[in-house]
């Protein structure tokens, strides 16, 4: 079933892992496989990318803006032809990569968030733009990191003076308090936290995020990063936790505001607001 190139390029623990995800793909033609590998033979800042799909490849000019957008320069792809009798044939895409800041990739502690990030922005889940780079620079799943993209669109609908694009470099030259700032959604949100610990949480959470503020030397990425932190603690409810009848969770996401607690909103300010956002609609 295998070409000769990939006989020549593919060691044999590779081509094992290679097997178990063809089965997925034979198993439902509809889906893509993929998964992050380390690369031995190259410097420890190179990781592969190896993407399974049915009867034709992914077009580089779908694959690469998603790779670029998570923070990735693509170095080489190499596709494979797999025919296998009595099926639709199976393009295999190995795609070489690395990250633009140099950074290391670990294939075990980036590999299943990665994959869901690549698949939700695949399948119109998930906005393909620069907040997907937090899944690779923090710890964070794509839909932790919608919820700030969510607060993005709704501090640029505020009239805002910067841009999505630089408000996206700043969270992510700013990890540290990008991961805090989502742990203070979910110590806010969480229905699993009960009220003592609930509480405690707040505080240590808030704590850190002004201990990390006031180490900012950058005027800009303060105020930006306020923003975010004000309009997240004028937040009174929200829909992240509901569960969809089909889906694990709700395709869009809904915050209930308390206008009056952010002083930079336009006058007139109403005493609450839902603001509303998916990768469809926002408003």
């Amino acid at each position: 079933a295998y070409p000769a190139a990939y006989e020549e390029d593919v060691s044999i623990p590779v081509a094992l892992a290679d097997m178990n995800q063809l089965g997925e793909v034979m198993a439902d033609p509809d889906r893509i496989a993929m998964r992050l590998a380390a690369d031995p033979a190259a410097a420890a800042e190179t990781i592969h990318l190896r993407l399974f799909r049915s009867a034709s490849p992914i077009a580089l000019s779908q694959a690469l803006p998603i790779l670029e957008n998570m923070g990735f320069v693509v170095l080489s792809e190499h596709p494979y032809r797999i025919e296998v009798p009595g099926q639709r044939p199976i393009w295999l895409q190995d795609f070489q990569m690395q990250r633009r800041d140099g950074g290391t990739v670990s294939p075990e502690a980036l590999g299943p968030r990665f994959t869901e990030t690549f698949a939700a922005v695949w399948t119109g889940r998930a906005e393909n733009d620069g907040f997907n780079r937090l899944v690779v620079v923090t710890s964070m799943t794509w839909r932790q990191a919608a919820v700030l993209r969510a607060y993005c669109k709704f501090l640029l609908q505020t009239g805002g003076t910067f841009s999505q694009a630089y408000m996206e470099q700043v969270l992510a030259s700013n990890a540290g308090i990008a991961s805090m700032l989502s742990q203070l959604f979910e110590a806010q949100f969480d229905p699993a936290l009960q009220a003592p610990r609930r509480e405690t949480e707040l505080t240590r959470v808030q704590g850190e995020i002004a201990r990390l503020l006031d180490a900012v030397t950058s005027l800009d990425e303060d105020r930006i990063m306020r923003r975010f932190l004000g309009a997240m603690r004028a937040t009174l409810r929200t829909n992240y936790y509901q569960k969809d009848g089909k889906d694990p969770f709700k395709s869009w996401l809904s915050f209930k505001l308390d206008p009056l607690n952010l002083p930079e909103l336009p006058q007139p300010r109403p005493a609450f607001e839902i603001f509303v956002y998916s990768p469809r609609v926002e408003g």
